[in-house]
């Protein structure tokens, strides 16, 4: 038996191979995105915060946090961080009091212990960002633009979220989405629609997720235990495309689009709940090698 697939996703929105194969055959960013969210419009709405859950940590009980490059780090309840040494700083957490122990190499015995109440934030400062493994014996850690924040559920609970400028976040969102070897215009359509989604999420769920439920997100890389970048989730390519849309996302009567995406429709475009999500066929979608 032969089985010919046609598409993959749920087709709503923009075609992820359509908007290459509008790329390829001239099309622009504008005319890929009037095409597959008719009657939206591109505004600016600046670069505000996004706060991601990290699927791996929501919820967790223990998290070993350290800083890429060894530098210190800022730590502390918020608002009232403070400056400590580098090293490999153990979360736990038993109601709102939330414990960190510090080590000095993957392992070790502890150095030093402090206690917080409420949620904790993590930062090097300058908008570097941190890194996070699972346990205190973890050679690598992912690394994050921005910040980490433990925030208690009850129990011995927590979730940890990244929080993080939009256009930060969008430098591994748009590579992790759509191959960065992809035309200029399918790049910059997907990084509208994604900026757009992450908006949305924002505006109406107060967070998004960092796996395929909501939209793929990396962090900046993966460091070993000395804090030196080994893997970079992030592209010049994705980035240049960021910037060539910078701050741009979709509305439609005023308000912010939900911009769903998925990777191929099959040739025709799904309806959805919303006026800009309709049924039509798509010319581009199948075209691309």
């Amino acid at each position: 038996w032969t089985v010919d697939g046609r598409a993959y996703g749920h087709g709503r929105g923009l075609s992820q191979w359509g908007a290459q194969g509008a790329a390829l055959q001239g099309r622009t960013a504008s005319e890929i995105l009037a095409f597959y969210y008719p009657g939206t419009q591109m505004v600016s709405t600046g670069n505000p915060a996004v706060r991601v859950l990290l699927a791996a940590y929501t919820p967790t009980t223990t998290v070993t946090i350290w800083s890429p490059e060894n530098r210190p780090i800022r730590m502390g309840a918020m608002p009232n961080e403070e400056w400590v040494p580098a090293g490999r700083w153990t979360i736990t957490v038993a109601d709102s009091t939330v414990t960190a122990q510090r080590r000095d190499v993957p392992g070790g015995p502890v150095t030093e212990t402090r206690t917080y109440t409420g949620t904790v934030r993590f930062e090097t400062g300058a908008d570097y960002g941190i890194a996070v493994a699972a346990g205190p014996d973890a050679t690598t850690a992912r690394w994050y633009r921005g910040d980490l924040r433990v925030e208690p559920t009850g129990g011995v609970g927590f979730n940890l979220t990244n929080n993080l400028v939009q256009e930060d976040y969008l430098r591994s969102v748009v590579p992790r989405e759509s191959p960065a070897s992809w035309s200029a215009a399918a790049l910059q359509a997907q990084a509208v629609a994604a900026r757009s989604y992450a908006r949305y999420k924002m505006i109406y769920n107060g967070g998004i997720c960092d796996t395929t439920a909501c939209q793929v997100y990396y962090g900046r890389g993966d460091i070993n235990a000395a804090g030196a970048l080994v893997t970079s989730w992030e592209d010049p390519r994705t980035d240049n495309a960021i910037a060539a849309t910078a701050e741009q996302v979709l509305i439609y009567n005023g308000t912010i689009a939900f911009t769903e995406f998925s990777s191929s429709n099959g040739g025709w475009t799904s309806a959805g709940g919303v006026p800009y999500q309709v049924a039509k066929a798509d010319p581009w979608t199948g075209t691309a090698p």
